[in-house]
């Protein structure tokens, strides 16, 4: 987009933290009663899963559906 801007930034990250980028396919699932879910409840599962797999395995469990309809990166 052309009109797109952006900005930089830093952080500090301490040595056990994990730093997860991710696209908005991850949370906007399609649930079993056709609503979509938001950024909002997809955080606790961000903050409680020890890895991306395990990420991925609580939303499909949310889901279940065996693939994502949007991009999952």
């Amino acid at each position: 987009f052309d009109s797109a801007e952006f900005e930089n930034g830093e952080a500090e990250m301490p040595p056990d933290a994990h730093l997860y980028v991710f696209s908005d396919g991850i949370y906007e699932v399609r649930r079993p009663d056709s609503t979509v879910g938001t950024y909002e409840e997809f955080l606790p599962a961000l903050a409680g899963a020890p890895s991306a797999v395990e990420l991925i395995r609580i939303v499909r469990e949310r889901t279940r559906a065996e693939s994502f309809d949007d991009d999952v990166s």
